[in-house]
């Protein structure tokens, strides 16, 4: 199976009709379209360090595999795809040509390299394939013409209609390589051929229904032809572009060859075709083109998707007896446990009865992940993921104005304080309350977290305002108006999930804390047997000027069980302490003393204690030279002459386990990590 089919493990490639290739230095990204059911997934393969990442925005879960290349992972996925899609109609292929101008000669290099890789993998997998890809449409964007026509030679020409190719600029075999592909019976059997990057000799594209390509020089004599070829119901839509005309053309020739033209300030005309069905011809010598189409056909090219290719419907229990079988709650619950979230919905919408069953047996919302953002201060957006994929809410007051919001609700303050009430906000209950409302948003994560029983693999509570509209320096009541806005939202997270008959199960928690508050607001919503990662940012709109203080925050249960905290760019508190029962723990302190460094030292030379890793930035210490006597960690492994080379300090300490403790001191960076490290990853040379 494709690596791709692991994230998307319930799509059928019987229903695969396109794939779209799109390659970039060190990334690759995958479009696959399929018929039934009607939608797309996006992926991307990228290099990450030596091995690679694949994942997807559609779905929170991503796929990392060790020790490859990236190039290499995404051919083999392809090729699997393509072998198991014996209805794939389209084909794209695009090379960025960002790296073939005069940049960086290694990112140059390198995107070449990856460029030649796929291209030598599609025409091994072309060629030697038995079975032919019954592919409609082939599209190559950015290839060089040589490598052009070594694919388009490997296409099978009994089901190819459409040629869509766009060469890359400055190839020198580009006329004689293209006049090649002129000859091959895939150019002169296909319906269709668009051309970019090549000038097309006219004779050779009078076969097609639609066209689209450049020519060196227009004559009069080319739009007789296109003309004739029209009205007899050859020609559907041609558009021609070209460099220059001949001296054939004119005004009288024109007039003589279209009739007049149906505006005085642009060449158009109507004319009828076979059947009377109206053609229209336009032409710009300003921006040199030529087009010539049916109305009609030029309509069904805008909508887009033909009638043909609409998604197949199913019908849900279509009996009477069907649905008495359903209604039985064993057989029902089992069946719920094989289906997703989105089905179960699918399935609800089919009777009253079958509906009121599902509901009462309250089956699990097999939400991965859950990510809430207060993108601005009336907007609020929710991302759901499941294994099927991600369902994007948004709540906001829909009778906002182009006004800037912020600047609305500063003005409402200013307006309250000076004795006039307004919609906008109000202050009640002690505090101030902004205008919009939460109440559909608070309703909607209720349904959501009621039934979920399964895991949530992360929950990511977001208030970084990211399109608040900010003023430079703002001023109190502006910070006010912020903070308040963040608060609030999460008062309607808290009053939500308090209403629930069970705290929510979430392994990893990700929020963006302006204080202890609303760490203590939401933890405690949350199963402490489940919860194993805390992970603490800043808002980088509200700057906190106190550190965090986790006095209260420790004495929780979903602290005291987690088993890895990460604290980023929010100073807490120099106690070294409140870590120390973690199996991981990444923070920023306020301070560390020599004191704290010889109790790390000692919790780490515990046989029985789990902390592992811990790595700490700080911003004021008392450590000095001290640090290098026996009390404390002793003559150093290695020792920077210069600590501002950023270079750290480095011990390896010998404890009373199978593993030797790692130590790195960083003075000019500020920071320090202990670590336990394997016996085979020490220098025979370390002193311990």
């Amino acid at each position: 199976m494709a690596n791709a089919f692991k994230l998307f493990p319930t799509r059928d490639t019987n229903y695969l009709e396109a794939t779209y290739v799109h390659h970039d230095l060190n990334v690759v990204w995958l479009k696959l379209s399929f018929r039934v059911p009607l939608e797309t997934l996006f992926l991307e393969y990228r290099q990450q360090g030596g091995h690679t990442l694949i994942l997807s925005r559609q779905v929170y879960e991503n796929i990392l595999v060790r020790d490859t290349d990236f190039m290499s992972v995404f051919c083999n996925d392809l090729q699997a795809i393509l072998e198991d899609s014996p209805a794939i109609e389209r084909f794209f292929v695009e090379l960025s040509p960002y790296y073939w101008g005069k940049e960086d000669f290694d990112k140059r290099m390198s995107a070449w390299s990856q460029s030649v890789q796929l291209y030598d993998w599609l025409v091994t997998f072309l060629d030697d394939r038995q079975e032919e890809l019954k592919l409609k449409l082939v599209s190559l964007c950015e290839f060089t013409s040589l490598q052009i026509l070594s694919i388009i030679r490997l296409i099978s020409s009994n089901y190819l209609e459409t040629i869509k190719l766009t060469f890359r600029k400055n190839d020198e075999q580009l006329e004689s390589n293209f006049q090649e592909i002129l000859k091959t019976k895939q150019w002169n059997n296909a319906k269709a051929a668009y051309v970019k990057g090549c000038c097309t000799p006219i004779a050779s594209i009078l076969h097609f229904q639609k066209a689209t390509v450049q020519l060196d020089i227009l004559s009069i004599d080319d739009l007789r032809v296109l003309k004739e070829l029209a009205t007899k119901g050859t020609l559907n839509i041609f558009k021609i572009r070209f460099h220059s005309i001949a001296d054939s053309i004119t005004d009288n020739s024109l007039i003589e060859l279209f009739g007049e033209s149906k505006h005085s300030f642009l060449w158009e005309w109507s004319i009828n075709g076979i059947d009377n069905r109206e053609i229209e011809c336009i032409y710009s010598k300003t921006y040199k083109e030529f087009s010539i189409f049916y109305s009609e056909e030029y309509q069904k090219l805008g909508h887009g998707v033909p009638e043909n290719n609409k998604s197949e419907e199913t019908t849900l229990c279509t009996s009477e007896h069907s649905s008495k079988v359903l209604q039985n709650a064993l057989l029902m619950k089992n069946i719920l446990n094989h289906l997703e979230r989105k089905d179960i919905c699918r399935l609800q919408r089919t009777s009253r009865k079958i509906h009121e069953s599902i509901a009462n047996l309250k089956p699990d919302s097999k939400i991965v992940a859950l990510e809430i953002s207060l993108v601005k201060i009336e907007c609020v957006t929710v991302n759901v993921f499941h294994k099927m994929g991600v369902k994007k809410l948004i709540y906001e007051n829909v009778g906002l104005s182009n006004v800037d919001p912020t600047a609305k609700l500063i003005t409402a303050m200013e307006r309250h304080n000076q004795g006039v009430f307004g919609e906008e906000i109000c202050f009640a209950h002690g505090r101030w309350q902004l205008g919009f409302s939460l109440s559909a948003f608070a309703v909607d994560l209720i349904r959501n977290l009621k039934d979920q029983k399964s895991e949530i693999q992360e929950l990511w509570l977001d208030f970084s305002l990211t399109q608040a509209r900010l003023r430079e320096r703002p001023d109190k009541e502006h910070i006010k108006i912020l903070v308040l806005a963040t608060r609030q939202l999460l008062d309607v997270i808290s009053s939500a999930g308090k209403t629930l008959d069970r705290q929510i199960p979430v392994k990893k928690l990700s929020i963006q804390a302006l204080g202890h508050k609303p760490l203590l607001q939401i933890l405690p919503l949350l199963n402490p047997v489940t919860l194993k990662t805390i992970e603490i940012q800043k808002s980088e709109v509200i700057m906190a000027k106190k550190p965090l203080n986790l006095n209260k925050v420790v004495q929780l249960d979903q602290w005291k069980n987690a088993e890895e905290v990460l604290i980023k760019s929010i100073t807490a508190p120099g106690q070294i302490q409140h870590f120390l029962h973690f199996v991981v723990a990444e923070v920023n302190l306020e301070s560390i003393s020599m004191g704290d460094v010889l109790e790390l030292k000692n919790v780490f030379q515990q046989n029985s204690n789990k902390l592992k890793k811990f790595k700490a930035f700080f911003e004021n210490s008392d450590i000095d030279e001290r640090i290098y006597d026996d009390q404390f960690l002793g003559f150093p492994y290695k020792r920077p002459e210069n600590p501002s080379t950023n270079l750290p300090s480095v011990w390896f300490v010998r404890i009373p386990t199978s593993t030797v403790l790692h130590i790195l001191y960083y003075k000019n960076r500020k920071m320090i990590s202990f670590s336990r490290v394997s016996n085979s990853s020490v220098p025979s040379d370390a002193l311990m």
